[in-house]
């Protein structure tokens, strides 16, 4: 098993920006100007709990996005198998746009 050929430009210049934005993150992480960025972040992601128990039969009992950004969606009913990996392809599917 061998990497001929690795990294092509293509992959090169890729590597190169993913590697960079880790840094810029990495530097800016603890700011303040990003606090309302990660605020939106974790509302999308409690949001996508609460769509896939809502499509899934369920209801939801309320949702809260804290200052310290965490935050919690309670819900009941619903399939737990589509709810709990919800969070994560919510603030994904919305990152896209």
């Amino acid at each position: 098993w061998q990497l001929n050929g690795f990294p092509n430009s293509e992959q090169g210049i890729l590597l190169g920006l993913v590697i960079g934005y880790s840094i810029i993150i990495g530097i800016f992480w603890r700011w303040q100007f990003l606090k309302p960025f990660k605020l939106i972040t974790v509302f999308l992601h409690e949001f996508g709990h609460a769509s896939a128990a809502l499509c899934t039969g369920g209801r939801v009992l309320g949702m809260e996005v804290n200052t310290d950004e965490g935050g919690v969606t309670k819900t009941q009913g619903g399939q737990m198998c589509c709810i709990l990996p919800a969070g994560y392809l919510g603030s994904s599917f919305f990152g896209m746009f």
